[in-house]
């Protein structure tokens, strides 16, 4: 790495479909011995690819099996079935909720198709934010957001399944107002390090939980700057 460069935390998706949080990369491989043997996929915030002088995270994976989509018999507009996701989630429907994410991503193919799913993988944290509260799929999407660009397409429709469960989890969430104060996802932001979370003794997906505040935080500003 870089001279001054640091990397912020390892994240890893690992087969059960959940994200965890390690403060470095070999702490991570020793936890969890069924990671990929390949060169960890290093991003900004943003999800950029990381320049050699940027701080950055570190994306790892173990395998998982490949899913069989369910077939589409016809294709709706992506803006469409994304603001039905956010309806179905605000209404508590998750039936409709995950039936929408499985038919965003089983129509997901061709030249763009990597533009078309970051933009519902950018949705999902802030409809959590919005409208229900973070669950403990939601480190899936912003995995996959992060790693649009470095993983390729194949990487986030493989996980449409487990996408469209997110989906329901933020539909059947419970409605807390303190989850979906937008101060409190905003809480610390300035003053907290990412790495701090790894000196509270939290288990690994918890702090990618508590990582996935601050990066939601981050790609919003970004999306709102682009």
């Amino acid at each position: 790495m870089g001279s001054g460069r640091k990397r912020l935390a390892a994240l890893v998706l690992c087969e059960d479909h959940l994200v965890r949080a390690y403060a470095t990369v070999d702490e991570a491989r020793a936890s969890r011995p069924r990671i990929i043997l390949e060169q960890p996929f290093e991003v900004k915030e943003s999800g950029a690819k990381a320049a050699p002088q940027d701080d950055c995270y570190a994306l790892l994976r173990e395998p998982v099996a490949v899913p069989t989509l369910p077939a589409v018999s016809s294709s709706l507009q992506g803006s469409l079935l994304r603001t039905n996701v956010q309806k179905a989630v605000r209404r508590q429907d998750a039936a409709a909720a995950a039936a929408s994410v499985a038919q965003y991503f089983a129509q997901a193919q061709g030249v763009g198709q990597n533009d078309y799913q970051k933009t519902l993988l950018e949705r999902l944290p802030i409809i959590a934010a919005e409208d229900a509260t973070t669950v403990p799929l939601l480190p899936l999407a912003v995995f996959h957001r992060l790693g649009a660009t470095s993983l390729g397409s194949d990487a986030a429709r493989q996980a449409a399944p487990a996408l469209a469960l997110c989906a329901a989890q933020l539909a059947a969430a419970p409605r807390d107002p303190a989850c979906t104060d937008r101060d409190t996802w905003r809480a610390g932001r300035e003053d907290a390090a990412p790495e701090d979370v790894f000196d509270r003794g939290w288990p690994a997906e918890d702090a990618a939980q508590v990582l996935v505040l601050r990066l939601t935080l981050s790609l919003t500003l970004s999306l709102a700057q682009g």
